[in-house]
């Protein structure tokens, strides 16, 4: 009988803990919730002015690569369209160069005709 009276205590401790573990989990969420908060994101500046150690909060600019917009306040933010590479002479020439060149440029006569047995 005293087994029974080792799993009842054994049970009660492993519910402790999980309430334990519970509560801890609840506290460290409330504490990313109030981190992400933030609007501002903190970006290290190495600038002579700041001292080291020393961060400056920015916001991300916003840059428009594949939106037109239409309001007029935001054309200035619309990037221009980025300039593909030229790829076409690139493959021609490496087409060029992968091509064989002619081994032999003559034909020996000599190195044709069949030799005869006793050469």
């Amino acid at each position: 009988m005293e087994s029974v009276g080792s799993l009842e205590e054994a049970a009660r401790k492993r519910k402790e803990r999980l309430q334990a573990l519970k509560r801890k989990k609840v506290s460290d969420e409330e504490k990313h919730a109030d981190d992400s908060e933030e609007p501002l994101t903190k970006i290290p500046v190495s600038d002579s002015s700041l001292e080291s150690g020393q961060t400056e909060t920015a916001k991300k600019e916003v840059a428009f690569k594949n939106y037109k917009p239409e309001d007029d306040t935001l054309q200035e933010k619309v990037q221009p369209p980025a300039k593909l590479a030229e790829v076409e002479d690139h493959i021609q020439d490496q087409l060029e160069a992968a091509k064989p060149e002619p081994v032999v440029e003559e034909i020996d006569l000599n190195n044709l005709a069949p030799r005869k047995p006793d050469w």
